[in-house]
């Protein structure tokens, strides 16, 4: 991902900072925590299973917080997203 691109995940329209807890890959917090918090584990479940030398390719990976996630578990990870997923 270009540098640029990165601060995006971050901020919204204006430029303001987004809380992260607002909404993450589409999930709303206020509108559905339990959803939001299947979403969380389901990374976590999956950084469990990964290895430092690991490349991951996250497919339809929305924002790409997840991907954010797991690169911190990973070797290498590569979000694709698609309006199609």
């Amino acid at each position: 991902m270009p540098a640029n691109d990165s601060t995006k995940l971050f901020r919204d329209a204006e430029g303001n900072i987004k809380s992260l807890l607002n909404e993450a890959e589409g999930i709303s917090f206020q509108e559905s925590p339990l959803d939001f918090f299947i979403l969380l584990a389901r990374y976590k479940f999956a950084a469990k299973l990964l290895k430092k030398t690991d490349t991951v390719a996250d497919i339809g990976c929305g924002h790409g917080l997840g991907s954010i996630f797991l690169s911190k578990f990973a070797k290498q990870v590569t979000g694709v997203n698609s309006p199609l997923f």
